[in-house]
């Protein structure tokens, strides 16, 4: 994981809402699930409250635990989380954010936001999309890039789960992992790059009672030339979009047909309506 707070949160397109917009009590009762690396003795603040501001202030745009730090004051002034004069010190967020078990945090966070992305989404199928990046600006202890493979609602652009990608494997054998941290996904369509056409993770998403749209390319040779023997020439596209942007125009066009027996992939099928 990214040893730095404000790369752990700012990986949620909820960063640069507005405080208002935030269910508070939701998020404390969330963050209150990290576990509280502090001795006893001293204790000043509940361990919640300073990762609620913490994530709020990230949520709101800061970028620094300074400008956390100035965020603090300002809500602390106006009464939203603590009474005035009782705000934590930059000293004291300083420390918090260097004790903090980032996977824990991030656990929360997830949680929370897969609630949120949930909620708004009903009425639709769910569906998730799973990509793999570089965190930019984030490194390991070593100094070492940090790459994520990360869930995204396609709903609400949320990012709902991710799984830290290590520098000497890639995201294939962390795929189920990620899908472990999203809990049921029932009836839910996961979206991937042509990197997760693989046959162990259709069966994985079937068990788990999912369904999956993957790409077909190159690097599956022989299901990409079994695919494209099918009858697609014959068939009008099924939706067509076209969008303008940088003085060009472009055409997206998709076609959906029954997937034949002899396309040899697991559960592969046409969608229903």
């Amino acid at each position: 994981m990214t040893s730095s707070l404000t790369n752990v949160l700012e990986r949620h397109p909820d960063t640069g809402q507005d405080f208002g917009q935030i269910d508070v009590g939701s998020l404390r009762a969330a963050l209150e699930q990290v576990p509280d690396p502090r001795a006893r003795r001293g204790v000043r603040y509940p361990f919640a409250d300073l990762l609620l501001v913490l994530v709020c202030a990230v949520f709101s745009g800061a970028k620094t635990l300074t400008m956390i730090a100035e965020w603090a004051r300002h809500a602390a002034g106006s009464g939203q989380l603590f009474p005035a004069g009782k705000v934590p010190s930059l000293a004291t967020i300083h420390r918090i954010a260097a004790g903090i078990d980032p996977k824990a945090l991030d656990t929360a966070v997830n949680a929370w936001t897969r609630a949120r992305a949930r909620a708004l989404a009903r009425g639709r199928r769910p569906a998730i999309a799973v990509d793999g990046k570089e965190a930019r600006g984030a490194k390991n202890g070593g100094g070492t890039r940090v790459f994520l493979m990360a869930a995204l609602d396609h709903t609400t652009g949320t990012v709902i789960g991710q799984e830290s990608i290590g520098e000497k494997t890639n995201e294939i054998p962390q795929f189920g992992a990620l899908m472990d941290r999203l809990g049921d996904l029932s009836g839910v369509v996961v979206t991937a790059d042509a990197l997760h056409t693989q046959a162990g993770h259709a069966e994985d998403l079937h068990a788990r009672g999912a369904h999956y749209v993957f790409t077909v390319k190159t690097n599956q040779p022989k299901l990409r030339k079994r695919i494209s023997s099918q009858t697609w020439s014959t068939r009008k596209p099924g939706h067509v979009r076209r969008e303008k942007a940088h003085g060009r125009t472009t055409v997206w066009s998709a076609t959906a047909q029954k997937a034949q027996a002899w396309i040899d992939f697991p559960h592969a099928a046409r969608p229903s309506a």
